[in-house]
């Protein structure tokens, strides 16, 4: 995503059709329109209107109302829903006439139509974009902007030109760097639930951090992105594998005082152990980490620091911890325990596992 670029295209025309995941960029876009096109009372030339809330008849007339004291207009239609079916909140004559409103727009007025309802497929995805018709047909009058979950490349050039916005131009990431954040983001990654409103959050702290240091290392990097749950649970599998029992069953009390549940903290245990068994497997058949991490749609961060856990206890004692934790979700889940007791009875039999002597590893 080049945000130069993107800026451009929406002031060089005047109806643009958004629509994808990434519902970040559909505010961007309203926000360069009301800064760049409206000089004076925005509070009359700019006007936001839900699809479900509006009748196309309020709409049509906002539509067709010229800039107050001013030389444009935005008008932005947003959740919009393409199915042509009950449905949508318009019926069909009214998604007819939309249509030629949009054709016969006149030229002070920018009409940004928006939704999130459509899911864009990255590059390579193996399922083709298939769109609705009435988005089809509308891309055919208006510019479309289909802005999905960024691919890599993308996604670099999106964190280029975002650091450069935010530092005003006075900070460049070194690429390898770039690479890493990347990696620590976990953005590009098939489990990942994150979006660019959780990487423009990084991207401050980012920056807010460079211009107090005057730079950053990966293991500072690491550090200031690495979520306070996620490091809390680094450090119960690095107990666990030190066999540091009273210290680990710390950390979990106070990630239960925290308020996390026991349920989660086990699965998160248990991902962190097949996690390394499963990278094992593939650095055996000559993966790289970076490799082994992308076949299993895994953090980088997690692959390395799994492989390194892995190498304290053994794959085969690690295996016999994971089998222990499917026996106690066995036992939870029949009854046979409480939650109350379900965390406790999971660290003690894993803790078990890993106390046995060297010759059973």
């Amino acid at each position: 995503m080049n945000l130069k670029s993107y800026r451009k295209s929406l002031l060089e025309n005047n109806s643009f059709l958004i629509f994808g995941q990434e519902d970040y960029f559909i505010s961007y876009a309203a926000d360069v329109l009301k800064t760049k096109l409206i000089r004076d009372f925005a509070d009359f030339n700019y006007t936001e209107a839900d699809q479900k809330s509006v009748s196309f008849n309020d709409f049509h007339a906002v539509l067709e109302s010229v800039p107050m004291m001013d030389t444009a207009r935005v008008v932005h239609l947003k959740n919009f829903q393409f199915a042509q079916s009950a449905s949508n909140p318009w019926p069909k004559e009214d998604l007819e006439a939309l249509k030629e409103a949009v054709r016969n727009l006149d030229p002070s007025v920018n009409l940004m139509i928006s939704s999130t309802s459509v899911e864009v497929k990255k590059d390579g995805d193996s399922k083709k974009n298939s769109y609705p018709k009435l988005l089809t047909e509308l891309s055919a009058i208006m510019t479309p902007f289909p802005l999905g979950s960024l691919s890599a490349g993308e996604f670099e050039q999106y964190i280029n030109d975002a650091v450069a916005e935010r530092s005003e131009n006075s900070i460049k990431l070194d690429r390898a760097l770039l690479r890493y954040y990347m990696e620590l983001s976990g953005y590009l990654f098939k489990d990942n639930a994150r979006t660019i409103r959780d990487i423009n959050n990084d991207i401050e702290k980012l920056v807010s951090y460079i211009r107090e240091k005057g730079s950053i290392s990966s293991q500072e990097m690491e550090t200031l992105f690495i979520r306070e749950f996620d490091s809390d649970v680094f450090k119960l599998i690095d107990c666990i594998v030190k066999n540091q029992k009273s210290t680990a069953f710390g950390i979990y009390s106070n990630l239960t005082k925290k308020g996390e549940p026991a349920i989660k903290i086990v699965a998160t245990v248990g991902s962190s152990l097949s996690t390394m068994i499963k990278a094992s497997y593939y650095v055996e058949k000559g993966y790289t980490q970076a490799m082994a991490a992308q076949a299993m749609g895994k953090h980088p961060f997690a692959v390395k620091s799994g492989l390194e856990n892995l190498k304290r206890i053994g794959r085969k004692k690690a295996i016999r911890c994971l089998e222990s934790l499917i026996r106690t979700d066995y036992d939870f889940k029949t009854g046979r325990l409480s939650e109350n007791v379900y965390g406790e009875m999971a660290l003690s039999r894993i803790f078990s596992v890993i106390s046995e002597s060297e010759g059973k590893n």
